[in-house]
C-alpha cells in the first residue's frame, strides 16, 4: 500500500494502428496506451484489470484481452490476543484469539480457512478445547501444565495467507477444596454420601485424595467404604456413632497441598432389645416378658404399648402388671389362651415408633397319670412274633 504500479499490455498486428482500452471491474476508465499507471495505491485500487488491444482492417476489427490483478497486500493485518489465565476461578478459561483488521474502511475480508496449532500440531476440539463460530477465539477449559506451549493461527484468504502466534503459560495457584456441606446427619445403619469440589487458579492437576473419618484413614474397598468420581465422593454405608465427629480431606495437587474437614453428626435410631423372657412357661406359672430401649430420650410409661394380637394390654387386668417403665410385663397364672405372639411398640423422640414381637408358647403336664391297660403275660410258639401292650392315660 502506497506504492506505485503500472501495468502494460503488449500486443502486435501484422500492419494498422492498434487501439488500446481499460477496464477496473468491468468499468472503463480513462487511458488509451498500452501502460496504466497507479500512483500511491491504496486498497481502494485493488481490483480486477483489464486490458482490450484492437485494430480494424479490410472493414473488419480484430481484439485481444488480458486480465491482471492488484492486490494491496500491506492493507491486511492479523492481530492475536496474547493468552492470560484468567484471575476468577468460576471462570477458569483460558482465551487464544485472533482478528484481522485492514487500514482502509472495506467491508470485512471472508477467510477461507483458519487452522490452529499447538507446538506445530494441528488442534481439534475435544478433551477441553473449542472453538468459537469461525475459529477466531480458541477456548481452553479449566487449564492446566498440560496446556503449556506455543500456539499458532494460520489464516488462508483468498490472495494471502496470514500468520500469527502466542505462548501459553500456565500458573499454579494454590488448590481449593470445598465440601457440599460443613455438617453430614446420618442415621446408625443407614449410609452417608459426602461430596467435595476441588478447584485453582487455575485448576490444579490432582495426583491424589485421601479421606479420614476422626483421624482413621479409609481406603477403597474396606467394609462399608466406596469411592467414586475420582475419589471426590464418598459413600459410607451402616454408619454407626463412631463416625462421629470430623471427616477430614487431604488433597495434592500439582500445585501444593491442601486439606479441608466437615462435621459428622450420627442419630442413634431408636432400638428393642429382648433383654430376660420366659417364653416358654408351664401353665399356672407367672409369665415374664422383658425388653430393654436403646434410644435417646428414654420413653416415658405412656409411650410403651404391649399387645397379643389386635388385643391392647393394660393393667386394668387382675392378671397383668407392668413394670420399669414398661419394660417388663407380667401375666399371673398363665393359662394356655396366654400363649401367642406378643408385640411391644414404642413411640420415640423424633415421633416415630419402633416394635419388635416376643412369641409366647405356654406348657402342660399331667396332674397324674394311670395305667389303662396294663401289660400281661404273653405265650407264643418259637420263631413267631411276640407282642407285648400298654395304654396310659392322664389329665389332662
Amino acid at each position: 500500500e502506497g506504492s506505485d504500479v503500472t501495468f502494460t499490455c503488449k500486443a502486435e498486428a501484422s500492419s494498422a494502428a492498434l487501439t488500446y482500452t481499460w477496464q477496473k471491474n468491468g468499468q472503463s476508465i480513462a487511458e488509451s496506451s498500452n501502460t496504466l499507471t497507479i500512483t500511491d495505491a491504496r486498497h481502494e485500487n485493488a481490483a480486477e484489470y483489464k486490458c482490450t488491444a484492437s485494430f480494424t482492417e479490410s472493414g473488419n476489427t480484430f481484439t485481444a484481452q488480458a486480465l491482471s490483478y492488484l492486490v494491496i497486500n500491506d492493507d491486511v493485518v492479523l492481530e492475536v490476543l496474547t493468552p492470560f489465565v484468567l484471575a476468577d476461578v468460576t471462570n477458569a478459561q483460558a482465551t487464544l484469539s485472533f482478528s484481522i483488521a485492514t487500514k482502509s474502511t472495506q467491508d470485512p475480508i471472508t477467510t477461507n480457512m483458519v487452522t490452529w496449532y499447538k507446538d506445530n500440531a494441528i488442534l481439534k476440539e475435544g478433551n477441553g478445547i473449542s472453538f468459537a463460530t469461525g475459529k477466531s477465539s480458541l477456548y481452553i477449559s479449566k487449564p492446566s501444565a498440560r496446556n503449556e506451549g506455543l500456539y499458532r493461527v494460520m489464516v488462508e484468504m483468498t490472495t494471502i495467507t496470514l500468520e500469527g502466534s502466542m505462548e501459553l503459560k500456565v500458573t499454579s495457584a494454590t488448590p481449593t477444596v470445598t465440601f457440599s456441606d460443613t455438617t453430614y446427619v446420618g442415621r446408625t445403619g443407614e449410609q452417608l454420601i459426602i461430596n467435595i469440589e476441588v478447584g485453582g487458579n487455575p485448576m490444579p492437576e490432582v495426583s491424589q485424595i485421601e479421606w479420614y473419618i476422626n483421624n482413621v484413614r479409609l481406603y477403597q474397598g474396606a467394609e462399608n467404604i466406596r469411592f467414586s468420581d475420582n475419589y471426590l465422593t464418598l459413600y459410607r454405608s451402616k454408619i454407626t456413632v463412631a463416625e462421629r465427629g470430623l471427616v477430614k480431606v487431604v488433597v495434592e495437587t500439582s500445585a501444593g497441598r491442601t486439606e479441608e474437614s466437615a462435621n459428622i453428626e450420627v442419630i442413634e435410631l431408636p432400638a428393642i432389645q429382648e433383654r430376660r423372657s420366659s417364653q416358654n412357661q408351664l401353665v399356672g406359672k407367672s409369665l415374664v416378658l422383658e425388653v430393654d430401649f436403646h434410644m435417646m430420650p428414654l420413653p416415658v410409661e405412656q409411650n410403651v404399648q404391649w399387645t397379643r394380637g389386635e388385643y391392647i394390654l393394660t393393667d386394668t387386668e387382675p392378671r397383668v402388671e407392668f413394670y420399669e417403665s414398661g419394660r417388663q410385663l407380667l401375666i399371673k397364672d398363665a393359662q394356655t389362651s396366654d400363649a401367642g405372639a406378643y408385640r411391644v411398640t414404642v413411640d420415640t423422640a423424633n415421633g416415630g415408633t419402633v416394635n419388635k414381637v416376643l412369641q409366647v408358647l405356654i406348657k402342660t403336664v399331667p396332674e397324674a397319670m394311670i395305667f389303662s391297660t396294663r401289660p400281661t403275660d404273653v405265650e407264643v410258639d418259637e420263631g413267631s412274633r411276640a407282642v407285648i401292650s400298654c395304654e396310659v392315660a392322664g389329665t389332662p
